[in-house]
């Protein structure tokens, strides 16, 4: 999708392909300064598999205890838990993973939270 340019960016591991280069020269680097200067590693995507989220429901409370925890003991520009519900309606509008066949068909908002995590927010 991105050598077709129906995106404009991915994030995602490297590539040999000489079409695409890194955001940043040296990302390695990039990432090991960011932790000196902040002091903190961002969190890009948390998965919860289903079996976990059915069986065990405490964990799923717990997990979601402690991302608001230590969210609240971020500075204030590097607080975003508090958007994280936003992050998955992108992704139903436009339906990305429909178009790459990540999923068999279009799941509404609904579908994706359950009463559970919605509850939390």
């Amino acid at each position: 999708m991105l050598l077709d340019g129906e995106v404009d960016a991915v994030l995602s591991e490297t590539s040999d392909d000489p079409r695409l280069r890194s955001l940043f020269a040296d990302p390695k680097s990039a990432s090991e300064a960011w932790f000196q200067k902040n002091e903190i590693v961002p969190i890009n995507h948390v998965v919860v598999t289903k079996a976990l989220h059915d069986e065990d429901p405490g964990s799923i409370r717990e997990i979601y205890r402690l991302l608001k925890r230590s969210n609240e003991l971020c500075s204030p520009q590097y607080q975003t838990l508090s958007g994280w519900l936003p992050c998955v309606l992108p992704a139903d509008r436009d339906r990305l993973a429909e178009r790459q066949k990540l999923i068999s068909r279009h799941l509404r908002v609904e579908e994706l939270i359950s009463d559970l995590t919605a509850s939390l927010a």
